[in-house]
């Protein structure tokens, strides 16, 4: 549903067509597998595991922040307005201070396994610098993408600061907890 407030008061629009994370599942097996021969090839099956695992938590990752994807028929009423009159940011940095307990672990539990996953896969990415840099482009990245889709009306969520620290703390621990397994990452060569 999309919300609007305009000089005529507050609208609600409903999509045409609501397009759900399930149509990425074919491209990420077809990634998988073509990672999956190269992986063989290079003689370094003890990474597929990993790999195919980092995959599905990429999958969960969109699925939470991107998808669904709304659209609206060109004959649809909302297509008289003008686009970005939804509520497009929230830049208070203490705002997620009253997020529900549920959305402030899930915040900060959504990026906590990307440096966990790309140091178990790319041994020159366990440094402190590339996990934080990785983290802060990916919730970046996030919020960007569901800004844009806010202000066409093919999303209904904001650019929101808080998201940004809590992802980037999750991080963070991720990277604690990268660093914490990295003698056994190089004892098993993974």
């Amino acid at each position: 549903m999309i919300s609007i407030v305009s000089e005529d008061g507050h609208h609600g629009f409903a999509p045409d067509v609501i397009i759900n994370s399930v149509v990425l599942i074919p491209f990420l097996i077809l990634v998988g597998i073509i990672s999956t021969m190269i992986l063989l090839h290079r003689k370094k099956s003890k990474s597929v595991l990993p790999f195919w695992l980092f995959l599905g938590y990429l999958y969960f990752v969109i699925s939470l922040t991107i998808f669904p994807v709304l659209l609206f028929k060109q004959t649809s009423i909302i297509n008289e307005f003008s686009f970005g009159l939804q509520i497009m940011f929230e830049l208070n940095p203490l705002a997620w201070t009253k997020y529900s307990t549920l959305q402030i672990v899930g915040n900060i539990l959504l990026l906590m396994p990307l440096p966990l996953f790309v140091g178990v896969l790319f041994k020159k990415s366990r440094s402190f610098k590339y996990s934080i840099l990785l983290v802060l482009f990916s919730t970046v990245a996030i919020e960007i993408i569901q800004l844009v889709m806010n202000y066409f009306y093919l999303g209904n969520r904001i650019f929101d600061i808080g998201d940004v620290i809590l992802n980037t703390t999750g991080g963070l621990l991720g990277f604690a907890l990268l660093s914490a397994i990295t003698p056994i990452l190089r004892k098993t060569e993974i």
